[in-house]
């Protein structure tokens, strides 16, 4: 009713309904963008027009959308690349250095682990029991680094035993 009026208090009303609307409209639509995100649906966006500070809500909150969707294409990428057992990833220059440099340290040091068990156990198939795994590694990778070397110092003696005892028999010691 008051803001049917044509004077001035009209026009106030009026202007402060359809601020109160956009506002109503901008949150209603963040809350939208924000809750999908949560629900790991990273195409949604705000489309409203929308003026002043709520535009740059709305820039704010596109970009955030935006920033975590590209995220997470990268992480499902090296996620893929892993589970294919690739471990040379790299993430694209545009994702944040610091996250970037942890991701692909990762990679790294995972890749020079088993790129060191690799050669160990070619090592092994071709007769030379004496290498061993010897580069850094951390939890998990630090075990089996542990039981690798453990398993080829005991075939190691096993062999080195074995041959003893042939040494001696051609030698006459029965």
């Amino acid at each position: 009713l008051l803001a049917n009026r044509s004077d001035e208090f009209g026009a106030l009303v009026g202007a402060t309904n359809t601020l109160f609307i956009s506002m109503n409209t901008s949150i209603s639509e963040a809350n939208k963008v924000v809750g999908a995100i949560e629900s790991a649906d990273f195409g949604q966006r705000m489309t409203g027009q929308y003026v002043g500070d709520l535009d740059t809500l709305k820039r704010g909150v596109n970009a955030s959308a935006e920033s975590v969707a590209f995220m997470m294409k990268e992480l499902e990428m090296v996620m893929q690349g892993l589970n294919a057992g690739k471990f040379d990833m790299q993430m694209d220059s545009r994702v944040p250095k610091a996250f970037r440099n942890l991701v692909e340290k990762s990679l790294r040091s995972l890749t020079h682990v088993i790129t060191d068990i690799n050669a160990v156990m070619q090592s092994m198939t071709e007769g030379d029991f004496n290498g061993r795994v010897s580069v850094e590694a951390s939890g998990e990778l630090m075990i089996m680094k542990n039981n690798i070397n453990a398993s080829m110092d005991t075939i190691a003696r096993a062999i080195s035993a074995i041959s003893d005892v042939v040494a001696a028999q051609a030698q006459g010691d029965l």
